[in-house]
């Protein structure tokens, strides 16, 4: 799901032990796919699911595309926009289903999610003003793709750390979707980042980037099942279960505050 960036960036052939390794990596994706086909668990995580159909197009046809080629070129542009624009979703699919009981926290995340989206996007175009040296389209794709991944692994992360704080009873199958994605998403956006900074340690930070996808998707693959949407968990606040009614009581005042600070709104309105 990583080769088509690295492909793009360095334009070199894989060393074999990473071509090992993606081939096994297609291997637990389609697998995957399976998995969530045949729970019905895509109609519970419609993004998620078309986040692998697109990766899954790309591993289909991306050996049928010359190396070096420009319909390769465009390829990975296409499927990559298509794959930053589900990342999105993604994101907003995890928000709405982790604090679908406290909606006025969930409607304040999605509001400054979409803010922080369009501040990446703007510095990304102000910054490619600012650049003496000409940019073609894939240079100033990979710009506001590095951007916006980057925006959306702060969420991922804040999400995260959300779960870990706060002791919210949530199914089993979505602590494992929320921490492969946290995971798996680190690993995408930190290619991004390190691959368009320094290119030196290529070889070597490809290879923890592929290991750490694969292993995300190994971690869905085992840990996605139909009964997990029945299994209740809580990981917040597990170190003081003292704490528990009283965080939970926090949270809930919060939620009502954001609540009632939008309903005055649309009264006004």
């Amino acid at each position: 799901m990583l080769r088509l960036c690295f492909g793009y960036q360095i334009m070199q052939r894989l060393p074999t032990e990473q071509v090992v390794l993606l081939i096994l990596q297609d291997l637990i994706l389609v697998a995957l796919v399976f998995r969530v086909l045949s729970t019905d668990l895509f109609r519970r995580y419609p993004s998620f699911f078309g986040y692998l159909l697109i990766a899954s197009l790309q591993d289909l046809i991306w050996p049928f595309l010359p190396f070096y080629s420009v319909g390769y070129r465009y390829f990975w542009l296409v499927t990559q926009a298509l794959l930053t624009c589900f990342c999105a979703l993604v994101v907003l699919e995890l928000y709405t289903l982790v604090l679908r009981d406290l909606k006025g926290i969930a409607s304040t995340s999605r509001r400054y999610l979409r803010i922080c989206l369009g501040v990446a996007i703007f510095g990304s175009l102000l910054l490619l003003l600012l650049e003496r040296t000409p940019h073609g389209v894939f240079n100033t794709f990979m710009v506001i793709d590095r951007a916006l991944n980057t925006s959306l692994l702060i969420f991922v992360l804040l999400l995260t750390t959300f779960l870990v704080y706060y002791p919210i009873p949530i199914n089993r199958n979505l602590v494992v979707y929320s921490i492969g994605y946290a995971i798996y998403f680190t690993a995408k956006a930190s290619s991004l980042l390190f691959l368009n900074i320094h290119q030196t340690w290529y070889r070597q930070f490809s290879m923890v980037v592929v290991t750490a996808s694969t292993v995300a998707m190994l971690f869905w693959l085992l840990g996605l099942t139909r009964q997990g949407e029945e299994n209740k968990l809580i990981i917040g606040h597990q170190w003081n279960p003292e704490d528990h009614e009283q965080m939970l009581a926090r949270l809930k005042a919060i939620n009502d505050s954001l609540l009632g600070g939008g309903n005055s709104k649309d009264r006004k309105g």
